[in-house]
């Protein structure tokens, strides 16, 4: 839908509303007392984008793959005289070339799930990327369902808990390239983790209710930059041959962590330290073992499996401080 020099940009503003979302949901609540009649109010506008098709236009590079090459000429008419552009003749055979190549490539890579962990190298960088994704969408959502624990005014801390991830995205936003994706991942992960636990330890303690929810928005705070990151991060560390793969199953890692979190969220109605504890460590293990994966960031993203193998092999943690210390100066001047 997006040129390549936007398309981090996007996925990154497409978290924003994602978060403005979930503050309507707690605007909502100090009106709705009724749960059913709020469960309504939130579910009756997404009825709404049933009239989605009828607006959005279909991917060319689809009706290319598709053979349906009139309705995509159609299409990229129709996008050029809107952006007042010449119209682009040769995109659709060049589109064509390129799918046809990406099916050839796909034919005789056949990878499969296996192809993943048949090296060393490859298989403790998809572990570390899967417990990445199971640790950032178990702590998101988490500390987002825990934010009604904190000893608050409930509706206030669950509307501040998500408004906090607007500030950490837009930060992502800036430092993501200058300070390369290992770092800022690391530093995302010992954030949520610090704040998590310290959080957890001033709970419950009288006059320490504000250090409560400060720490809890400063875990959130990591969380939220993760969960924008963990998506550039992880396409990028995948070979073309497996990246669907490797999405796929980091994506289904995610959803394992958001089903343990309200779970593990149900331990703090008595006592925040346990749950605050259990989503520190899990995060601050994941900032440790970030350290491992190599760095993409202005990096030949590797393409086929013995590329990947070999790719960041002679990385280590001084390299990556070297980067961010060089992008910091770049970012700064």
């Amino acid at each position: 839908m997006v040129s390549n020099d936007v398309r981090t940009f996007c996925g990154f503003a497409i978290e924003l509303f994602f978060s403005f979302g979930e503050c309507l949901v707690g605007v909502l609540a100090l009106w709705i007392k009724d749960w059913w009649i709020l469960q309504l109010t939130i579910a009756l506008p997404i009825f709404v984008f049933v009239s989605y098709w009828l607006f959005v236009p279909e991917s060319i590079r689809w009706l290319a793959a598709e053979g349906r090459d009139a309705q995509a000429e159609k299409i990229l008419r129709h996008v050029a005289e809107v952006n007042g552009k010449p119209f682009p003749g040769r995109m659709l055979q060049q589109l064509d070339k390129s799918q046809a190549s990406e099916e050839k490539a796909e034919e005789a890579a056949a990878a499969t799930v296996s192809d993943l962990f048949r090296s060393p190298a490859l298989r403790w960088r998809t572990l570390i990327v899967l417990y990445q994704w199971f640790v950032t969408a178990m702590v998101y959502f988490g500390l987002a369902m825990n934010s009604t624990n904190l000893g608050g005014n409930v509706y206030l801390d669950f509307i501040l808990v998500q408004l906090v991830d607007w500030p950490s995205i837009i930060l992502c936003i800036v430092v993501l390239d200058p300070w390369g994706r290992k770092f800022c991942s690391s530093l995302c992960f010992l954030l949520a983790g610090a704040g998590s636990i310290a959080s957890g330890l001033c709970s419950g303690n009288e006059g320490l209710e504000m250090a409560t929810v400060g720490f809890a928005l400063l875990g959130k705070f990591g969380a939220a930059g993760m969960f924008a990151i963990v998506f550039v991060y992880g396409a990028e560390l995948f070979p073309t041959d497996v990246r669907n793969t490797g999405i796929g199953m980091s994506s289904a890692a995610g959803r394992i962590g958001s089903i343990l979190a309200p779970f593990i969220a149900g331990l703090g109605k008595d006592s925040q330290v346990l749950p605050m504890s259990i989503f520190g460590v899990l995060s601050l293990v994941a900032g440790v073992v970030t350290l491992k994966l190599p760095e993409t960031y202005g990096e030949n993203l590797p393409e086929t499996l013995e590329e990947a193998e070999n790719f960041g092999r002679y990385e280590n943690l001084g390299s990556a401080l070297q980067h961010w210390s060089i992008g910091k100066q770049k970012y700064i001047t």
